[in-house]
């Protein structure tokens, strides 16, 4: 069995893809593509996805993107949630149903309140395995770097077989690293249970009332931390003081931020490359695999 180790580097500034595909985002697919490519262009690797946005089109729109150059990036995606059997129905009528969505401010806050009480959380080890399968999929991926678990209550787990789930997905070669991303001090808790945890993702209030717990995880076990929200959270600080300041801190291995604009996404870059001293080499944080992603490529 030969022996491959991941030497895909992460950008301080990750791109967050929780709008592309939406209901209620403006953006056509088109833009939304030429924004992906600018931001390769500019040097970000990292993309964060999930299962559930845009009903799987921000993931098939991430796969679109990379198809050809996937080694030139770092894919992140989440499972975990689901959606009701209504929000999967309309999803063929999306390109009918978005104009009239985005022409009207109430229709977008009544479709993002439908969505939040539409979502429901499968964390069984049968769903798990399913949704890798299918993020794959959409992905066009034959491996993802870092697949999370999306926001789960630290009660739901700790649940041995998940451990099993992702153990049998590595081997496979199906991911590279396993996470979860966490809404509170108690999911970091449960997660770090996991011997082979590889990422964890938080936001600001989360990094700060962990730190103590996370400053270890990182320092001992070689955990990378993404941190998601970095604009909702900086209060009276600027964007680029928020995100930058974050991206300088030894825990923090990439900072997420979502946005429609290509020059919004280039001062963020700028602000980010600055905090962390204004090299290229700074700008890129190594992901080293501790444990070898098998050669599953049949002999012959």
């Amino acid at each position: 069995m030969q022996t491959h180790v991941s030497d895909k580097r992460l950008s301080k500034l990750g791109f967050g893809c929780g709008r592309i595909g939406s209901f209620n985002n403006p953006m056509s697919s088109r833009d939304t593509q030429r924004l992906l490519e600018h931001a390769l262009e500019i040097g970000v690797t990292l993309f964060d996805t999930a299962d559930i946005y845009g009903q799987g089109d921000s993931e098939r729109m991430v796969g679109r993107v990379l198809r050809g150059r996937a080694d030139t990036a770092f894919v992140v995606t989440k499972v975990g949630q689901t959606f009701s059997t209504a929000m999967r129905v309309l999803r063929p009528f999306k390109p009918l149903l978005k104009p009239l969505i985005n022409r009207s401010a109430t229709a977008r806050a009544k479709v993002s309140g439908q969505r939040g009480g539409a979502m429901a959380t499968d964390l069984s080890p049968a769903y798990v395995a399913k949704a890798i399968d299918r993020s794959l999929s959409r992905l066009g991926l034959e491996t993802i770097d870092a697949l999370l678990l999306h926001s789960p209550r630290a009660e739901d787990i700790l649940v041995p077989a998940l451990d099993a789930v992702f153990e049998k997905a590595r081997k496979g070669g199906k991911i590279r690293h396993f996470g979860v991303a966490c809404d509170d001090v108690a999911c970091v808790e449960a997660a770090l249970r996991f011997p082979d945890l590889g990422f964890l993702e938080v936001a600001p209030p989360v990094l700060d009332a962990a730190s103590g717990l996370i400053g270890e995880a990182v320092l001992k076990r070689g955990i990378k931390v993404l941190v998601r929200e970095a604009i909702r959270f900086r209060g009276a600080a600027s964007p680029g003081a928020m995100v930058s300041g974050l991206a300088a801190r030894s825990d923090v291995a990439s900072v997420v931020v979502g946005t429609t604009s290509a020059s919004h996404l280039d001062d963020l870059v700028h602000a980010t490359r600055q905090g962390v001293g204004g090299s290229s080499s700074g700008f890129l944080v190594r992901s080293v695999r501790r444990s070898p992603l098998p050669d599953v490529t049949q002999p012959g």
